[in-house]
């Protein structure tokens, strides 16, 4: 059970105590407060959670913000920077962030889940996830990211991830302003052109040879018909038939060429 007070409370003048793998929860004030002259005090790997006021306190007046300059302010643990952390990832499990602190240093940086973010919108540190060590540049920045699905499995949209920073002399920051999981964004879906069916071929008529034109005749003014008459026929004589026509005999030396044969008519 908690208590209406600090959960721990390192008065002034504090050096090298170690705070880990404790529950530290319900209480009316910070779980953990640091004083002003109290150094060098690791606060690492502990379940620190629904507590009145800041898990981790330095100073004991509340949120201490980043400084730059090599982080060379000094008080409760020497008001180590605490990271920032940028993207926590559900699909992958991947934490990201930075952090900004002394030139050239290495620093082991601690990761936290909650259910819920404290209403100062840094920390608590209600489940503990592990950590990584990273060393700053020349300029005193540097990027981490950290898998913790290989320590926890997995993590759920909607959760809280938070994260410390601990010197090489064991000074422990405040928690770090919250993240949420998300899951990264769906991409924008691509139109697929899907074919129809394919059309059914029509036959195209081939043109033949044009058609020679053919005159038609117009029909000229009918002619008016004009009668012929018939040639008048010449009766031809009856002949008897019993009679019997006996040519004369050729006369001597006249040619028949010039003569003419007259019937013998008998009466």
């Amino acid at each position: 059970m908690g208590n209406g007070v600090n959960g721990i409370l390192l008065e002034q003048k504090v050096t090298g105590t170690q705070i880990q793998e404790n529950m530290i929860a319900y209480n009316g004030m910070a779980g953990v407060t640091v004083l002003s002259t109290s150094v060098k005090n690791p606060i690492q790997g502990n379940s620190i959670f629904d507590n009145g006021a800041l898990g981790i306190d330095l100073n004991s007046n509340g949120i201490t913000a980043n400084d730059g300059n090599g982080d060379r302010d000094t008080g409760g643990n020497d008001l180590q920077n605490f990271p920032k952390l940028t993207s926590a990832d559900a699909a992958t499990g991947e934490v990201a962030g930075t952090l900004v602190s002394a030139a050239s240093t290495k620093y082991q940086i601690d990761f936290y889940r909650n259910s819920k973010c404290d209403p100062s919108k840094h920390g608590e540190g209600q489940q503990y996830l592990g950590y990584i060590t990273s060393t700053t540049n020349g300029n005193g920045t540097v990027s981490f990211m950290i898998d913790v699905s290989v320590i926890v499995g997995s993590l759920n949209k909607g959760e809280f991830i938070t994260a410390t920073a601990t010197d090489p002399n064991g000074n422990t920051s405040e928690f770090s302003v919250c993240v949420v999981v998300s899951e990264p964004p769906n991409p924008t879906p691509t139109s697929t052109f899907t074919p129809g069916p394919s059309p059914t071929a029509t036959e195209t008529p081939t043109p033949g040879p044009s058609p020679t034109a053919t005159n038609t005749p117009t029909p000229g003014p009918l002619s008016t018909a004009t009668h012929t008459p018939d040639p008048e026929v010449t009766p031809s004589p009856t002949v008897d038939p019993e009679a019997t026509a006996t040519p004369p005999s050729t006369p001597i030396g006249q040619s028949a060429e010039h003569l003419i044969y007259m019937p013998l008519v008998t009466q």
